[in-house]
């Protein structure tokens, strides 16, 4: 991860994700696996499936061939996560 901020403030994020040309994606969060789920991109979104009623949805407001950036809507507190392809 290359950097995060949690409703503006700039925070120490240590999760790692791992998207696959087969559409699924494993995170790994300060080394804590959440295993596999589906993806798909609709539009400016990722749309994750891992199983739970509801699925994880982020959209997307960067995305080149080395770089992603998401933001995420949880519950009114907005995380913004900026990835770099290693």
């Amino acid at each position: 991860m290359e950097s995060a901020t949690y409703n503006g403030q700039s925070i120490n994020d240590t999760e790692t994700v791992f998207f696959k040309n087969d559409n699924t994606v494993r995170f790994d969060y300060v080394g804590n696996d959440f295993g596999n789920a589906t993806w798909t991109k609709s539009g400016t979104q990722i749309v994750m499936e891992f199983g739970d009623p509801e699925p994880f949805v982020v959209e997307i407001l960067e995305l080149t061939e080395t770089r992603l950036k998401w933001r995420e809507d949880d519950n009114g507190d907005i995380l913004i996560e900026t990835f770099t392809k290693q």
